[in-house]
């Protein structure tokens, strides 16, 4: 049996969260978060980047100030591993609509994920 990678609720939550930044009128690029939601950075101090950037004065009163903090408190939830095939899922562009554990579980075997998915293992783990 393979291994997959297990489904968690807050996947589906941040996957919307991130269709409803795009959304906005004012972050068609990801706006105060798109170096994650764009770029791909997904690690940790990334993350935790973002949320501080997020709490600055200038930003305040940006559109997507708390869904940007949202989207990337969540992420922190979520293991390495959950990230990178939720990314691979993105960059991939196979899911249409919603995000749910059903389809979560198709895409550990489709072959445009795993291309992506293997970009991040090599990104985020050294085996040097």
């Amino acid at each position: 049996m393979k291994s997959r990678i297990k489904w968690d609720k807050k996947i589906g939550l941040v996957y919307s969260l991130m269709e409803t930044l795009y959304n906005l009128n004012e972050c068609a690029c990801g706006g105060l978060c798109h170096t994650v939601t764009d770029d791909g950075n997904i690690d940790d101090d990334s993350l935790k980047w973002v949320i501080d950037y997020t709490k600055r004065e200038s930003n305040e009163n940006r559109v997507d100030c708390e869904l940007s903090r949202a989207i990337c408190e969540i992420l922190l939830y979520l293991s390495m591993e959950q990230r990178m095939l939720l990314f691979a899922i993105i960059d991939s562009d196979v899911n249409d609509g919603a995000l749910t554990e059903e389809k979560w579980g198709e895409y550990h075997e489709n072959k445009y994920v795993i291309t992506h998915l293997k970009w991040y293992v090599k990104e985020y783990y050294s085996f040097d």
